[in-house]
């Protein structure tokens, strides 16, 4: 049986054993450890070598980290009118977090991670397609590293363009903003 065959197999059955779910408190430490891996993994290389230790200490599974993530996901339970916080498990695993405010009519993505040993598996477009299903907006925003051709080629495929170079940077890096209009989503 030709090699494709096991990839598409494992793809096909990975999809269908994903369950996105709300985020709660519980989930801080699996989040905080997801977002790290997903983090070093895209970020190597794109923010300055001076400011990369400052970035890195954010990645450490450390109480204060984890603390961290307790309370912006009690924010998204709080407020769940405002906020969102959810997460997709496979097999009962949190394997990929998902994060947005609301202001207005538009709904702003502020995290998208899959951890990396299940990336390229659908994980991260079924997170994204389900929090912008969810909301009333007319428009989706969010950032990303200029740098990060991967990212930037993903959120295109989702329907969404770069708008600008973003006015702050991450860690010394420079940000795309990035934008999803509702009358192109529907269109893509």
């Amino acid at each position: 049986m030709p090699t494709n065959y096991f990839l598409c197999y494992k793809r096909v059955m990975a999809f269908s054993n994903v369950i996105i779910r709300p985020a709660n408190i519980d989930d801080a430490r699996a989040v905080l450890s997801l977002c790290s891996k997903a983090r070093l993994k895209a970020y190597a290389g794109l923010i300055p070598d001076s400011r990369y230790a400052d970035f890195k200490a954010t990645t450490a599974m450390s109480d204060a980290n984890i603390d961290w993530w307790r309370a912006k996901i009690q924010k998204s339970v709080a407020d769940s009118a405002k906020r969102i916080a959810n997460v997709a498990t496979v097999n009962g695993a949190v394997v990929g977090f998902y994060g947005a405010s609301v202001k207005g009519d538009t709904l702003h993505i502020t995290n998208l991670y899959v951890d990396p040993q299940h990336q390229g598996q659908g994980i991260g477009s079924r997170l994204l397609k389900d929090g912008l299903g969810a909301n009333n907006y007319q428009q989706a925003t969010l950032h990303v590293l200029a740098d990060n051709q991967a990212s930037v080629e993903f959120y295109i495929k989702q329907g969404f363009a770069v708008d600008s170079v973003s006015d702050t940077t991450f860690y010394g890096a420079k940000r795309y903003k990035m934008v999803l209009n509702k009358d192109t989503q529907a269109k893509a």
